[in-house]
């Protein structure tokens, strides 16, 4: 038996949660379990370099063999992954603000994302980039916050 004297400290210590997304995104740079990475504009991930930066979650899974470009595994905070539709120009990675349920062109009822601002209550973050009426996909917070 181990004890927590002689236990190796690890980055990220595994604990069951049924309730997170976990997601694949391809990485632009080496790794490692417990590092946080944010969603870059163009849909790939890198390691959080800035305070200012949004996270997207931790890494569970690294690249195989330190490889650049392979996909990892991120435990995401999101509680669902849905798709929407754009009120104006969303860019990946943003956090977005719904505005309304409307109904798309092809009949269907999707929940109407903008990129938050000041004032807004943010509900997720954008996991596409989207014109105006386009279909946006969207990872749901478990708890929505106000953008100050």
């Amino acid at each position: 038996m181990q004890s927590l004297s002689n236990a190796t400290a690890r980055a990220v210590m595994p604990k069951k949660n049924d309730f997170l997304v976990n997601e694949s995104f391809i990485c632009t740079a080496v790794v490692v379990p417990g590092e946080t990475v944010k969603l870059n504009s163009n849909g790939t991930v890198s390691p959080v370099t800035a305070v200012t930066d949004i996270p997207l979650g931790t890494v569970m899974v690294g690249q195989r063999h330190g490889d650049v470009a392979n996909l990892i595994t991120v435990q995401t905070p999101f509680r669902a992954i849905v798709r929407g539709q754009a009120n104006a120009a969303i860019t990946c990675g943003q956090r977005v603000a719904a505005l309304a349920t409307v109904t798309s062109a092809g009949g269907e009822k999707l929940t109407d994302y903008k990129t938050a601002v000041a004032t807004n209550y943010v509900v997720g973050q954008a996991l596409s980039s989207a014109v105006d009426d386009a279909e946006v996909k969207v990872g749901l917070y478990y708890t929505p916050y106000l953008m100050t």
